[in-house]
């Protein structure tokens, strides 16, 4: 059997049976990241093969969330990032933002009769 017929014969053994092969170029592109705010991505960097992906994982310090994400047409689950099939180098930003929480006010009086009266409100700035 000469070699052209045996891969003939694999690649239609690999379509019947649901597998995928994808192609590689040999290209690979790099994905950067640019962090404001106080909290981590990881892998900060990565190098990653034409038509592949990456998940990156974000990490707010105490007292912060994540305001905004964007770049290399990826999505958000939660506290994960995954970029869409990658095709150029790529920037990754990411903004996490202090969660300021409410400030209330009281204030108090006596009435006549000698209850106090307590009223506490939040406060808008």
């Amino acid at each position: 059997m000469n070699i052209s017929r045996l891969l003939v014969i694999v690649l239609f053994m690999s379509v019947l049976s649901g597998c995928v092969i994808q192609y590689n170029s040999g290209r690979y592109y790099t994905i950067s990241t640019i962090v404001g705010g106080s909290g981590e991505i990881t892998p900060r960097s990565a190098t990653v093969a034409e038509g592949e992906r990456l998940t990156m994982t974000l990490r707010p310090n105490s007292g912060w969330t994540i305001g905004n994400i964007s770049g290399c047409d990826g999505q958000l689950d939660q506290l994960t990032y995954r970029t869409g099939r990658i095709r150029a180098d790529c920037t990754v930003r990411v903004e996490f933002v202090e969660i300021v929480g409410v400030a209330y006010e009281a204030r108090s009086w006596t009435e006549s009769n000698g209850h106090t009266v307590t009223i506490i409100q939040p406060v808008s700035y």
